[in-house]
């Protein structure tokens, strides 16, 4: 009998298509939301359209997750200039060697966030503003918590003498993440408090849309591959990084939505709606904490008894 469930290129590149046709119906509907025509029968067709794209792609990619990326790390591995990096004795360590490829590719995710934490700190201080203030504290935040995750595995398995840190200790890597995953969920009430008592954010301009809407696909892509490689591996240390992840992909939307409302909508009628998304991003957070910490002290206390 077949497998029905054999990868296929001409799938992939549909799924491809299909999800960026949804990231551009979705900034269409941000960058409408913020004109007078957010409420009228033309702008609802495009949410509609919007969610239903957002939606296909989000149950493709958690059904055929597996599938999606078997044929991408074929097509990459295939190609002529990821092969000639092969050749390199660092590269060809990243596509073998896992715990490596983790490792490398938190440094660069750090490297990029340094870098957007850096633009946060320059506006704050530029315009006097507590919203950017509070914004480069929390993504510093996360910046200590991804590079605390990465470190504490690498050192934990050099003290072991293995590839990979011990279970037992990735699990217990991964509980201390929970607890300040739910830390960060408090830390976001900040600019949420912020917002709803008027302290909205200044400077602003097309430049920093352009920014923020880089960043922010960044970090949904980045959060979208670390998902499915979660899925894939069922490792409590690479669930707290998708975790991670997740939480900057979720505030960095937000923080694309208030830079579009700030440009473009010129008046605060729309806060309402940031402090409510903002709040969403809050529980969310502090729900991913909870599960981590009561999933990994099961798995704790479960070995311990065993």
């Amino acid at each position: 009998m077949s497998d029905v469930r054999t990868p296929s290129k001409a799938g992939f590149i549909a799924f491809v298509i299909l999800s960026v046709a949804a990231l551009m119906t979705d900034f269409a509907s941000l960058v409408l939301v913020t004109t007078w025509l957010r409420g009228t029968e033309a702008a609802y067709p495009v949410y509609a359209v919007g969610a239903a794209l957002t939606l296909a792609a989000a149950v493709i990619l958690i059904v055929r997750r597996k599938d999606i990326a078997t044929i991408a790390k074929d097509a990459m591995l295939s190609a002529k200039f990821f092969a000639s990096l092969r050749r390199y004795s660092i590269f060809e360590r990243a596509f073998s060697d896992y715990g490596w490829r983790t490792l490398l590719s938190a440094f660069i995710v750090l490297a990029g966030n340094i870098v957007y934490v850096s633009y946060l700190i320059w506006m704050a201080v530029a315009y006097i503003s507590p919203w950017y203030a509070a914004l480069a504290g929390f993504y510093a935040w996360l910046v200590i918590m991804r590079a605390g995750v990465v470190l504490a595995e690498r050192l934990t398995a050099k003290r072991a003498g293995t590839s990979s840190a011990p279970q037992k200790d990735r699990h217990i890597i991964a509980l201390v993440n929970g607890v300040l995953l739910i830390v960060a969920g408090g830390v976001i009430a900040a600019p949420s408090v912020q917002m709803s008592i008027g302290l909205y954010p200044e400077g602003m301009g097309v430049a920093d849309v352009v920014v923020n809407t880089v960043f922010s696909f960044v970090k949904c892509s980045s959060a979208a591959v670390q998902s499915v490689r979660a899925a894939g591996y069922k490792d409590p240390v690479t669930r707290e990084l998708r975790n991670i992840g997740l939480v900057t992909a979720f505030m960095s939307m937000l923080m694309l939505q208030t830079t579009i409302i700030a440009v473009f909508a010129h008046g605060y009628s729309m806060w309402e709606y940031v402090v409510g998304l903002a709040v969403i991003v809050a529980t969310s957070t502090v729900v991913m904490g909870v599960v981590s910490v009561a999933r990994n002290g099961y798995a704790l206390t479960h070995a311990k008894e065993e």
